[in-house]
């Protein structure tokens, strides 16, 4: 773990520095075009469901060098307020405590054309998942009697990607990209359980909870990544 924490502390200062090479807005690329190195805009897919998304053209190998960053923070608190009106409520249960958050920093080459069109990327990801629900129900064993208590998940997932994108568009972009995380998710998601002013640990299988070893499921718990981007450029 300390060892991946260094990793994405590098990969954030190599892109800091990226976004000081040039102080201008816009520079000329090696077509004699112009180039609008700096695009802000929003991604949505999987792992990192919704979030922003920065990325710097910088001059190095002909404006063919970016640096992007990524970052998702997600509370689902407010959907259950959203949907109490429609969803009758239990008076005696209280509604879960749900926080994703999602950050990835590396490096996009653009293969054809400066800063535009197809690219090739190399990043460092970190998925973070905390939960807190009140009413958890275990899995009966054997005659054990089933109840209820509170589970607490904290689950953390990093992963080195690699992907294939298109940079489409100019003012106004459209980004469509695919790829692989080569650290595939667990087969089984540990947590606290607490009933009763005692605390052991359980754990559930992404299988149960997802049907993970179904088609299209398994596809993204085996590591594909996907997403869709659009945002402008300066």
């Amino acid at each position: 773990m300390k060892a991946l924490s260094k990793i994405s502390k590098l990969v954030c200062f190599v892109s800091v520095i990226f976004f000081g090479f040039s102080v201008s807005a816009q520079s000329i690329g090696e077509y004699g075009e112009k180039i609008r190195p700096l695009r802000i805009g929003v991604k949505v897919g999987f792992p990192n469901i919704v979030g922003g998304n920065v990325e710097y053209v910088t001059p190095l190998f002909n404006n063919r060098l970016a640096a992007n960053v990524e970052y998702s923070n997600i509370n689902f608190g407010f959907l259950s307020e959203f949907l109490s009106d429609d969803v009758e409520e239990d008076n005696n249960s209280q509604d879960p405590d749900v926080k994703f958050s999602y950050f990835e920093g590396g490096l996009n080459y653009y293969l054809f054309k400066p800063g535009k069109g197809l690219y090739v990327g190399a990043s460092f990801s970190s998925l973070n998942f905390d939960a807190t629900i009140y009413d958890y129900q275990p899995e009966m064993y054997g005659d054990v009697q089933s109840y209820e208590g509170t589970a607490d998940i904290d689950f953390t997932h990093n992963s080195f990607n690699l992907k294939l994108g298109a940079k489409l568009g100019g003012l106004f972009y459209f980004r469509p990209e695919v790829g692989y995380a080569f650290s595939s998710y667990p087969e089984d998601i540990e947590f606290d359980f607490t009933y009763n002013g005692e605390t052991r640990r359980e754990s559930e299988s992404f299988d149960e909870l997802f049907a993970a070893d179904e088609a299209p499921q398994s596809l993204l718990f085996d590591g594909l990544i996907f997403n869709i981007g659009f945002g402008f450029s300066f």
